[in-house]
């Protein structure tokens, strides 16, 4: 065989060895997963596409951050990364999307053995508080995201469930139907002086333009509670403590007083509650329904 022959050879043999070569991860740090999920990726750096494979062909139009959001081990051989994918700022508010990554122990490494790159997305406003793994039933895994938003003097805690199938998460909810975990609304220091001591009796005060425009308030806390089936996914009871005040206007003031403020009287009306709601799984549609006759915990004014 001629020296030139053997060269060929030899390259060929180097080659098949290099595409051979599976990479992996020897922990299941993010970073390092990332890295092994996303060639080159480095944090806050943009990635052009294509990344994703999503539905949205416009959103990794200009690029994208990826950023790891948890990595949980699903059993000692087994472990399943979230990331968030982020447009390039807009200057406006964007959709992000969430993404799953699965990792397969062999020996002392980590491999890459399915993806997921869209699961669900949320607004860049809502800021993931706590991913974690609920029991739904026998041999059966859920996903509970916890997430915040604030706007205007309002702070919301949310919560979305998802079903954690071997290689796929799918939502246990209807569309745009979260679970509410938290809200408060503080408009305005009379709302939140209130809110600090007990409720009381109904009562007038004045207050001017600047604050008593803003509105009503509350503040709204509530338990999620899950006790898993035998073979679907158990009852879920949302149990909610309620405060709130709302502000009923009775008499405008067409004149300003001597430092030129406008001013309005409101009859404060307290009001304290305790209410549960109740989800139950239907299998024919996949998806959690409300069956208690309570479908919110907003007092109507709420929704005016």
């Amino acid at each position: 065989m001629s020296y030139f022959f053997r060269c060929i050879l030899l390259s060929m043999l180097l080659l098949l060895t290099a595409c051979s070569k599976t990479e992996y991860a020897d922990t299941l740090e993010p970073d390092v997963l990332m890295k092994l999920v996303f060639k080159g990726w480095q944090a806050d750096s943009i990635v052009k596409r294509p990344i994703l494979k999503i539905q949205d062909d416009g959103f990794n139009k200009n690029g994208m951050y990826l950023a790891p959001v948890k990595v949980l081990k699903l059993a000692d051989d087994r472990a399943v990364m979230l990331c968030r994918a982020i447009p390039e700022d807009t200057g406006k508010i964007s959709r992000d999307v969430l993404a799953a990554y699965w990792f397969k122990r062999d020996g002392e490494k980590w491999l890459l053995e399915a993806r997921q790159d869209e699961i669900d997305s949320l607004r860049s406003v809502q800021e993931i508080k706590t991913v974690k793994i609920m029991e739904l039933a026998s041999a059966k895994q859920g996903l509970l995201i916890e997430y915040s938003q604030s706007q205007r003097g309002e702070t919301d805690v949310l919560a979305r469930l998802y079903m954690l199938r071997q290689h796929q998460i799918t939502t246990l909810l209807p569309e745009n139907r979260d679970f509410m975990l938290l809200m408060k609304e503080l408009n305005h220091a009379d709302c939140s002086r209130r809110m600090k001591k007990a409720p009381g009796k109904p009562e007038r005060v004045r207050l001017n333009d600047r604050e008593g425009r803003d509105g009503n308030c509350l503040d709204i806390q509530v338990r999620l509670q899950l006790k898993p089936g035998k073979d679907l996914p158990g009852d879920i009871v949302l149990s909610a403590n309620a405060k709130m005040f709302e502000y009923r206007e009775i008499e405008r003031h067409d004149l300003p007083d001597a430092s030129g403020e406008y001013f309005t009287t409101y009859e404060v009306i307290p009001r304290t509650s305790r209410s549960a709601m109740v989800y139950r799984y239907d299998e024919a549609k996949g998806k959690y329904q409300i069956i208690s006759d309570i479908k919110s915990f907003l007092p109507d004014w709420y929704h005016e």
